[in-house]
């Protein structure tokens, strides 16, 4: 058998960078110097490259960051526009149903004035075929009437057309 063998040999030592006491011709030495400094701008210029996108991705994110801000903030003045028309809406509803109750309430008077109006005149008509059958007092000496009014003709004759006057003023007033 021959010698005992060591660990790893000639080409392990050299790749851990244990010289042999073998001398390394000048020129490999400047290729590998060359190649490595070829590596290392290789390495650097993909750092610069690594660092301009991350830089790149910072400015992305702070873009999307402010238009997030923009974002929440025109939804939160959405909301908040929306809930003041939503309490608009309710006061314009509450408003509605007060209207159209005091519509309701001004039909019913209306209602009422035209009953009330129509009741003054058939009294008017009344008071005015009364007046019309009444014999008339300034040519007779004594006068006789079939019933006897408590107020002279002109009295009745004045309120007959001050009910028509009002009556037509007040439906001209409802109407309005």
């Amino acid at each position: 058998a021959g010698a005992p063998r060591r660990r790893g040999g000639v080409r392990a030592r050299l790749h851990r960078g244990r010289p042999l006491g073998l001398p390394v011709p000048d020129r490999s030495i400047r290729a590998k110097l060359a190649a490595y400094e070829d590596l290392r701008r290789r390495l650097q210029d993909r750092v610069f490259a690594l660092e301009e996108d991350l830089h790149a991705a910072a400015r992305r994110i702070d873009l999307l960051k402010n238009e997030s801000a923009m974002n929440a903030e025109g939804i939160r003045r959405c909301v908040e526009e929306k809930e003041a028309v939503a309490a608009a809406r309710d006061q314009l509803a509450a408003h509605a149903a007060r209207l159209e109750k005091e519509c309701g309430l001004y039909e019913r008077d209306l209602e009422r004035a035209m009953e009330s109006c129509d009741e003054l005149a058939r009294e008017s008509d009344d008071l005015r075929n009364r007046l019309r059958d009444a014999p008339d007092v300034s040519n007779t000496t004594t006068p006789r009437l079939l019933v006897p009014l408590p107020f002279p003709r002109s009295y009745y004759q004045s309120i007959s057309f001050m009910v028509d006057e009002s009556c037509h003023r007040l439906i001209a007033i409802l109407w309005i």
